[in-house]
């Protein structure tokens, strides 16, 4: 029977994994292109990261994923200080505050990062496996409802 441990790794590595490759077979990006989208799956791709080699536990806060990913060996992405900012609204994305990686396809979205205010009345989120989705505001207070 598998640890625990070991089953969070696995059960976060292949999300990771997936959101990374895409699932075409293409190698095309999942997040849709734009520098808000790649930076804000990028972080999202760190968090899972993060989870995977710390027993499921999501980083609290962006500061301490900042030091994860500038003190980590072999990860999936280059990890540069821009990738941590929306360029919509120039302000670090926000993470949400849960203790542990959310499972995967449990059926309600769950928001792991967010853009602060984001541009239009519109905000970029992601999920744990990195999916990223474009939602209105009133979509975001039903997705993130205790948002800071």
């Amino acid at each position: 029977m598998a640890t625990r441990g070991v089953r969070w790794s696995i059960l976060l590595f292949i999300p990771a994994l997936l959101a990374l490759t895409g699932c075409g077979g293409n190698n095309s990006p999942t997040y849709g292109g734009t520098e808000a989208e790649k930076n804000i799956h990028d972080v999202a791709v760190l968090c899972g990261t993060y989870a995977s080699r710390n027993q499921g536990k999501l980083p609290p806060n962006l500061e301490e994923l900042k030091k994860f990913a500038k003190s980590a060996k072999n990860l999936p992405l280059t990890v540069t200080d821009q990738m941590f900012i929306s360029p919509r609204d120039n302000q670090p994305f926000v993470l949400v505050s849960l203790e542990r990686m959310p499972v995967p396809g449990s059926g309600k979205t769950t928001v792991i990062v967010y853009e602060k205010t984001g541009s239009g009345g519109r905000r970029y989120v992601a999920d744990p496996v990195a999916k990223v989705e474009e939602v209105d505001e009133a979509t975001f207070k039903t997705l993130v409802p205790n948002a800071k």
